[in-house]
Formats: structure tokens, sequence, C-alpha cells
């Protein structure tokens, strides 16, 4: 697919364009930073599901293309790019997410994603998907997840979770990379604004989002933008779904 080894992605569809219109120079940035391709569809990729389930398959498409693969929810702006989100990269973990704790609860949040390409985690893609009875909830993909690594997943508290296969396997980002109104980091490198209304999001995001110095020039050859990005790993998803 590329030389590069590592991708970030996102989808921005309908609304969303307009969110990315803010946070896309941010990822921008990211990319150049650190050398990474930026991979963004923007298209519908939920299968007839609602469009939050799309990053599950352009992630599952990507790992098959890369090494290391980010995933960023559009309504998310990196405000710090320098750091290395895989520095806590090891052996046994090969997928790591921010976990956010507040009013008793606590929730791993699938709005940042660092995977390494493994036969596990494209599996975990795959189980998340399977996990159908979440299609509609409020949380959609990330609901599957709570399952998966062993939460309530309609109360998750940590003193109810239970040990699975999965949790064993993915690793906490530290809460920089994903700081959200209810569970604030000192310092982010990413900020996050799920739960709020397109307006209220929009005023938000461009609150934090600095624009580009006039000095600097983005290197628009990070960005991959393809009408069929995402497609094959739908239809690879869809597959896991029929067997």
């Amino acid at each position: 697919m590329s030389p590069k080894r590592t991708a970030v992605c996102t989808v921005a569809t309908g609304p969303h364009e307009q969110l990315y219109e803010i946070s896309g120079p941010t990822f921008e940035r990211f990319a150049e930073h650190h050398d990474y391709d930026l991979v963004v569809a923007h298209h519908d990729l939920g299968g007839g599901r609602p469009p939050a389930w799309g990053k599950l398959a352009l992630l599952r498409e990507l790992l098959d293309g890369y090494e290391r693969v980010v995933w960023l929810d559009v309504d998310a702006v990196i405000v710090d790019p320098s750091g290395d989100i895989f520095e806590r990269a090891g052996q046994l973990k090969t997928c790591w997410l921010a976990v956010h704790r507040y009013d008793g609860l606590e929730i791993p949040n699938l709005g940042v994603i660092a995977m390494i390409s493994t036969r596990w985690t494209k599996r975990f893609i795959e189980r998340l998907w399977m996990n159908e009875q979440y299609v509609h909830h409020k949380w959609w993909e990330n609901a599957a997840a709570l399952e998966l690594l062993g939460y309530d997943v309609e109360v998750p508290r940590r003193e109810s979770r239970r040990r699975t296969t999965t949790s064993r396997r993915v690793g906490e980002l530290d809460l920089s990379w994903n700081s959200i109104a209810l569970d604030p980091s000192p310092r982010p490198r990413i900020v996050h604004f799920p739960g709020m209304s397109q307006v209220d999001r929009l005023t938000a995001m461009r609150r934090v989002a600095e624009p580009a110095p006039a000095t600097s020039v983005i290197d628009r050859r990070h960005a991959i933008v393809d009408g069929d990005l995402g497609r094959k790993g739908l239809a690879q998803l869809s597959r896991t779904v029929t067997r």
C-alpha cells in the first residue's frame, strides 16, 4: 500500500466533514512530524450500521498494509504532535487505548487507538464487528470493546471487571493521548470532544486548534484519500458474520 510503516487514519462523512476541517490540519501536522501516512475515508463504511462502526472496516484493511496503525476520531484535535504514541509498545501488548475514569466509572475509549499489525489485532477488530448486539447501543463499537475487555457494558466499573484474554493484550495509553472534559489530562497531546452537539463540538474544537504558523508548509503527500478506502476491510468484516 505504501512504503511507510505507519498510518494514521480517520473517517469523515456527513456532518463530520465540518469537524475534519478543524481536526484534519492537526492530523496532517502529526503525520508529517512522524513521517506517517494520513489515510482519510470520506465515505460511509458502516455497511448499514451507524457510521461509527466504519472505523473497524478502515482499521481492518490498513492492518493488512501497514506495520502500525493509529486511529483518531474526527472530533479529536492534536494539540502537541511531538510525542510518540508507540513509546510503550512491547511484545505483550499490541493495542493501546486511553481509559477514562470519572463518576465511579472506568471506560476504555476507542476514540484514539494505537495498534501493531498482528494476527491477534486483526482478529480483535473482527470480534468487535461480530458483537452485533451492540450495533445500535449508545456507545456502538465502544460497547463491543467493553464486552471483550470484561466490563459490565451498561455500568463499566473497575471492581466488577472480569479478566479476559482480550484484556491481557490491550494496553493503556497515557491520558494525554485522549483528554476529554470529564477526565482531562493536565498536559494533553490530543483533546477529544465526544458526547456533544455539533455546534458545541465545533466551538470547542476551534478553541483548541491553533492555526498552522504562516511559515508552515504541510506536505499533502502524507494524505491518502481514495474512494475505495476501507471497502475491502468492510467486505472482510462482513464475511466474519456469515461464517
